[in-house]
């Protein structure tokens, strides 16, 4: 891997092995196609391309279209969360562009926030 990739992640083999105990990390960050997601502790919120974006939320990254689920609650992620818990649908939010910035992703989103399918 070249130094300018800007890959963010740990080893997780110590952990399977069992040499090292704990969670390798406070947060999981993922994409897969459309949608990004971050999970959290029990919490995950997951943001999809195609989301209805109101006109106020256009032209910027926001929690449009977000949904959050408790998975110690809902596992099968049943239950979006995002109305009835807007700070810790704000809270997972902020971190999750914090993290694509700090890896040089947000070009990920469109310019409604969204995830780009061609990216």
């Amino acid at each position: 891997a070249k130094p300018e990739w800007k890959l963010d992640g740990v080893n997780l083999l110590p952990f399977l092995k069992g040499e090292q105990n704990g969670t390798p990390h406070t947060a999981l960050y993922w994409r897969f196609g459309q949608q990004i997601a971050i999970r959290m502790g029990d919490w995950k919120l997951v943001k999809g391309a195609g989301a209805d974006i109101p006109i106020e939320s256009r032209g910027r990254a926001s929690v449009a279209g977000a949904e959050l689920y408790n998975l110690k609650d809902d596992l099968g992620e049943t239950t979006d969360l995002s109305k009835k818990m807007p700070e810790k649908t704000n809270e997972l939010h902020e971190r999750l562009m914090a993290y694509l910035q700090r890896v040089d992703l947000l070009h990920l989103l469109d310019r409604c926030g969204q995830c780009k399918a061609d990216a």
